[in-house]
């Protein structure tokens, strides 16, 4: 572990995607790729693993000869239209020949769109959907983005032809005329908006508009561990192309680090942590944050539901958890540069109300410009350092080695993962 601001245990993963439940069965040995049965929320995905191939047509025929029920292949319904029959066969066969034009994507919020095939002209909005896209490499299919500004994590995005059309999370007027603008300009070419990805609804103002304009609206909730491999693999394959595979390879590779956190962490009694983010709000228990921890093999204590968090305003709101953790997560996203402690500790004083916590000194930041299994990483190591020595930097590598290359030639420079705020744990010394 770099110390100045801060390399997987067998998982049975249960995803929820198109309503069925899949069971991730992954190898117990970490060195070998994990037997991955993630689902690919495709149309046409009839067996819900990872890739459309014969073995769906296989399952489909079962279907239609009433061999099976379709109750757990509700992909089978390939041309999304509510029932499974002859045209859906058709229309896999299409797939299969790659002579589709579309294919129909369930979104996170479960949402059934017809989406063209490949994916074009997308617009993104917020920091994560770039984030996405750019960990994919797949910017070329990057019409304009609204995104905080992140400019070593986006460099990708930031150096490509994708218009910037404003810093920021949210969809407001300004950039919802820029986004009618792109739209205008697109169609002089014969061309259109592919889709918007956004993340939450908040964000998508506008959001009837859009749609009733014939704008596909994609909800991408790729924060969390599990959603996050998916989303490789499901946006890998819309983007079609070296995406595919590229996707696959992803969400390969972020299960077999879980699988080695899961089978290192073993039977062994379980860490407590308490998820913060923006400084002072503790996560609540399906956030994003909370998942992260438990991913990297600790117990999330704060149970409250939802996937927000809520803020905290009072000694009290902190206290609470005095000798109920061993440590406290505080995820903030810092780009991927050097961040001096000092504003991440003393010289912020929007912390200043944890500082009543027993467990103060044992808070860690976790830089959000990492990638998700990344963070995982860092986090497993400093709960289970006796396990995961140096783990965090190992992935943080590895990852960028195999998917980010263009972090490694950053105007002709390798990016130094020792040089850029990882984890940033507490020293006295920055009280001093």
């Amino acid at each position: 572990m770099n110390t100045k601001q801060i390399a997987v245990v067998g998982v049975v993963a249960v995803l929820i995607v198109a309503a069925v439940a899949v069971v991730i069965m992954n190898l117990d040995d970490g060195g070998k790729n994990a037997d991955i049965e993630a689902s690919l929320a495709i149309g046409g995905n009839v067996d819900n693993d990872y890739r459309i191939d014969s073995k769906d047509m296989e399952i489909l025929d079962k279907i239609l000869n009433d061999e099976i029920s379709s109750e757990e292949y509700p992909l089978a319904d390939v041309d999304g239209n509510g029932t499974i029959d002859q045209a859906d066969k058709t229309y896999l066969q299409k797939i299969l020949d790659d002579e589709m034009d579309s294919v129909f994507v369930t979104d996170s919020y479960g949402n059934v769109q017809e989406i063209s095939y490949p994916l074009d002209n997308i617009i993104t909005v917020n920091a994560d959907m770039a984030m996405l896209v750019s960990n994919l490499g797949a910017v070329d299919r990057v019409a304009g983005y609204i995104a905080s500004d992140y400019p070593v994590e986006q460099t990708l995005l930031r150096n490509s032809d994708a218009i910037d059309i404003s810093s920021g999370r949210q969809v407001k007027e300004a950039e919802y005329k820029a986004i009618r603008d792109i739209e205008s300009d697109l169609d002089k070419k014969g061309e259109k908006i592919g889709a918007i990805f956004y993340y939450s609804s908040s964000a998508l103002g506008y959001k009837a508009d859009f749609e009733a304009a014939g704008i596909p609206i994609l909800n991408v909730y790729c924060t969390s561990p599990e959603s996050n491999a998916d989303a490789y693999a499901t946006y890998g394959y819309l983007f079609g192309g070296e995406y595919v595979q590229k996707g696959i390879d992803m969400c390969q590779y972020c299960y077999n680090v879980y699988d080695h956190i899961k089978n290192k962490v073993g039977d062994r009694e379980k860490v407590t942590a308490l998820g913060l983010n923006m400084n002072f709000y503790v996560c609540n228990n399906e956030s994003q944050y909370a998942d992260i921890i438990r991913f990297a093999g600790g117990v999330h204590v704060f149970t409250q539901p939802g996937d927000g968090s809520e803020k905290v305003t009072t000694p009290e709101g902190i206290t609470d958890y005095d000798g109920m953790i061993d440590y406290m997560f505080n995820f903030s996203t810092q780009d991927l540069v050097n961040v001096d402690p000092l504003d991440l500790w003393k010289n912020n004083s929007k912390i200043k109300v944890l500082e009543a916590s027993a467990q103060f000194e044992d808070m860690v930041w976790i830089n959000c410009s990492m990638p998700v299994v990344v963070r995982v990483a860092y986090v497993a190591e400093i709960m289970y350092p006796d396990l995961f020595e140096g783990y965090g930097d190992q992935v943080f590598q590895e990852f960028i080695d195999e998917f980010l290359p263009y972090l490694n030639d950053l105007d002709g420079q390798k990016l130094n993962i020792n040089e850029i705020m990882t984890a940033c744990p507490y020293r006295e010394e920055y009280y001093s």
